[in-house]
């Protein structure tokens, strides 16, 4: 696994939610964490409980994706920068419910766009703006 990530400038690992020892252990050792979740009362309360463990193991989060947001959102007690947002999509659900990818579901259909609000600095700074 090491030396297939060797030199790459990111390394993404996106780990299941809740708090295990397999979600703590890139939490513990990532030069940043990105946290995603979604924009409601439950996701937003998990997402802190992770951004409380990434603290106390001495990680740092640089920001929060929200998955299925509608808009301008309260993130509640998630305190950090919310860097972007991908829109609740019912095109998604169709193609889900259908169990084939939107394209094929409604190959005319154009999808929402995610929105991005602050851009990773190059490689070599290893964060991000805050």
């Amino acid at each position: 696994m090491l030396e297939a990530i060797t030199g790459a400038d990111y390394v993404i690992v996106d780990t299941g939610a809740g708090l295990t020892h397999q979600t703590a252990l890139p939490l513990s050792v990532a030069d940043g964490v990105l946290l995603v979740s979604t924009p409601t009362r439950d996701g937003l309360a998990n997402t802190r409980k992770t951004q409380d463990l990434t603290e106390k193991l001495g990680g740092e989060v640089v920001g929060l994706a929200l998955n299925e947001a509608a808009g301008d959102e309260d993130t509640g007690a998630v305190d950090v920068p919310v860097l972007g947002a991908i829109p609740d999509d019912p095109l998604v659900a169709e193609a889900q419910a259908a169990g084939s990818p939107s394209r094929r579901t409604r190959p005319t259909a154009t999808p929402r766009r995610p929105t991005v609000r602050s851009r990773l600095r190059s490689p070599d700074s290893r964060s991000v703006p805050r």
